[in-house]
């Protein structure tokens, strides 16, 4: 069936007198053995029935009881391919009380402010164009990430608020998108462990490693799993956070001309690290600074200014095949921090070249000390 004739069944459901069955109609064209096309096709559609599209897939995931999770991923897929035409949910639009006009944190294309909704403090990211990172990637990059983040439910996952809009002066008749969430107070987890040294790191990891195999379990891949990226809850649990690079593993084709970028060079996986030294793009699959207090490579970060680092970074791992050090058996990580030789012999194997050898969240779990 025709791209067209998904459109017209899309606009057929406000009126329809059974609309399961209308959603049920576009899930098996969205779904099928045969949905790649269909899928590609979306990024030709008018902006006018990319919003209506998105809220019928949005319905299917929430109104139709076990959608399995290849399907619900497809879904998902066709959704985030509908995000160059700014089109989002309408059930994740909302509105904010207040925007304080301060940049609170600031990053090479994010900035992110504080914001109050109903009494709640909330933390508001806005990405931010710049040369290399056009008004229409930030369109793109916003409306994916939010579509993704209002589809995932887990408690090491960090709730989404919503997306609200804000009329802009400049340029005219402009807008400016803010991805929402709560703010919490003791920020990231790298943040948290420097003002509290003596917390316990063992249940924070447990927290992101649940996390991982949620999103894993889900075919979804962050992309960017670092200190900064964890966030530590009210209640002392930790969450993951920041879904700019997450991706759908649909095992369809990216859309064509979509906005692929990679996470912090320091963290990435060697064979994302090799396909940027061969100026080639690679989406991050589904393969803790938190013991050391330092990032990967630390004694690069010190020894080599900070626009050469990443890329000696890249050779290290990617062309030597090198990993981080090994701490001393003196040092903190050991003698204060928790940081024992069965964690480290786990963090090794998750470093493995060959991606078929990493142990996936699942097993880490079950094995000693997680379990």
């Amino acid at each position: 069936m025709s791209l067209s004739n998904l459109v017209t069944l899309t606009h057929s459901y406000e009126a329809s007198l059974d609309k399961k069955l209308v959603l049920k109609a576009i899930m098996d064209i969205v779904t099928s053995n045969e949905a790649a096309d269909t899928h590609q096709d979306l990024a030709q559609v008018a902006d006018s029935d990319a919003q209506a599209l998105i809220d019928a897939f949005q319905h299917i995931i929430q109104d139709i009881p076990l959608v399995e999770v290849l399907m619900k991923t497809r879904i998902l897929d066709a959704m985030t391919r509908l995000a160059p035409k700014c089109a989002v949910p309408s059930a994740l639009l909302i509105e904010v009380d207040e925007i304080d006009p301060g940049i609170f944190y600031q990053a090479p294309s994010v900035d992110v402010y504080k914001g109050e909704k109903a009494g709640r403090l909330l933390c508001l990211k806005a990405y931010r164009a710049h040369e290399r990172f056009t008004s229409a990637n930030v369109i793109e990059m916003t409306c994916r990430e939010a579509t993704i983040m209002f589809n995932l439910h887990h408690p090491n996952i960090l709730h989404f608020e919503g997306l609200c809009k804000q009329d802009i002066e400049f340029p005219p008749g402009g807008t400016k998108l803010y991805l929402a969430s709560l703010f919490y107070e003791h920020g990231t987890v790298c943040e948290y462990l420097k003002a509290n040294p003596d917390a316990e790191r063992l249940p924070l990891l447990r927290d992101v490693l649940h996390g991982v195999e949620y999103l894993h379990d889900n075919l979804i891949a962050h992309g960017d799993i670092k200190g900064d990226n964890i966030l530590i809850k009210p209640s002392g649990r930790a969450c993951i956070a920041d879904f700019g690079l997450a991706r759908v593993l649909s095992n369809l084709d990216p859309a064509p001309g979509s906005t692929v970028l990679t996470g912090t060079l320091e963290w990435q996986a060697p064979e994302i690290l090799e396909a940027q030294l061969n100026d080639n793009t690679i989406l991050p699959t589904a393969a803790s600074d938190i013991y050391t207090g330092h990032p990967p490579f630390a004694n690069l970060w010190k020894a080599l200014d900070h626009t050469v680092r990443g890329w000696k970074v890249m050779e290290e791992v990617a062309l030597h095949d090198q990993r981080p050090a090994k701490p001393l058996d003196s040092d903190d990580a050991f003698q204060r921090f928790g940081l024992t030789n069965q964690i480290w012999n786990l963090a090794e194997a998750c470093w493995a070249r060959e991606v078929g050898l990493r142990p996936s969240a699942t097993q880490l779990l079950g094995s000693p000390p997680f379990n």
